[in-house]
């Protein structure tokens, strides 16, 4: 499991919660506006651009040579279809990464001040009305976890294997097979980013560890 897990945003700072040590951690002031959400950075805009003009031509062509020749499947595409579930998955995971954790490569003590903030806006917090990291709130999310791994090895030994069967029948091509790489990731892409990357249950536990007083600021440790 990832040892520092994100908070949310506190005075235009990401912040984060050390697991291990119990510090409340943020990004550096210079460098967050470089880092925080990679995907917005100028550094960062232009590659992703053109991958997505890449991909959109690409689609569009497959698309027009569809409409002025029709053509079936065939096995040859097989490892373009794999090719194209595992370029949506990898390139999924990837992009939340560096959405939520790019920033967390330089990180300096954050204030209690920060770390309310980051807790108060994050979308966890707004939709709890009571506002408190209860057991049972842990318990709903764990069982949401559990239902949706029970989901992920359904998806993976049949629903995505079922997705290939068109090809070996020779089926025509369809504009809507564009979707099958990203309806066959969902439940895959889920199950990562609640587990790995945006667990609620750990993020629950950490407000716990705050409303206890048991995590550490900059304050606290000057």
């Amino acid at each position: 499991m990832r040892k520092i897990i994100y908070i949310g945003q506190g005075n235009q700072q990401s912040v984060y919660y050390n697991t291990r040590t119990r510090e409340a951690l943020a990004t550096e002031s210079s460098t967050s506006s470089e880092t925080d959400g990679a995907i917005s950075s100028k550094k960062s805009k232009w590659p992703w651009l053109l991958f997505f003009a890449f991909l959109l031509v690409a689609i569009i062509s497959i698309w027009i040579r569809s409409l002025i020749a029709p053509f079936k499947l065939s096995e040859w595409m097989i490892p373009i279809h794999l090719a194209a579930i595992l370029f949506v998955f990898i390139g999924s995971v990837y992009g939340f990464e560096k959405l939520f954790y790019s920033g967390a490569k330089s990180l300096i003590p954050a204030s209690e001040e920060q770390f309310k903030e980051a807790v108060e806006s994050s979308k966890f917090w707004k939709k709890s009305p009571d506002k408190e990291p209860t057991v049972d709130k842990i318990i709903l999310y764990l069982f949401v976890i559990l239902v949706l791994l029970f989901v992920f090895v359904i998806v993976v030994f049949f629903a995505i294997p079922g997705t290939f069967i068109p090809y070996y029948e020779h089926e025509w091509f369809e504009p809507s097979m564009f979707m099958v790489p990203i309806g066959a990731t969902i439940v895959p892409i889920s199950v990562v980013l609640l587990l790995f990357q945006n667990n609620p249950i750990r993020w629950l536990l950490a407000v716990r560890k705050y409303k206890q007083g048991k995590v550490l600021f900059r304050e606290e440790k000057n």
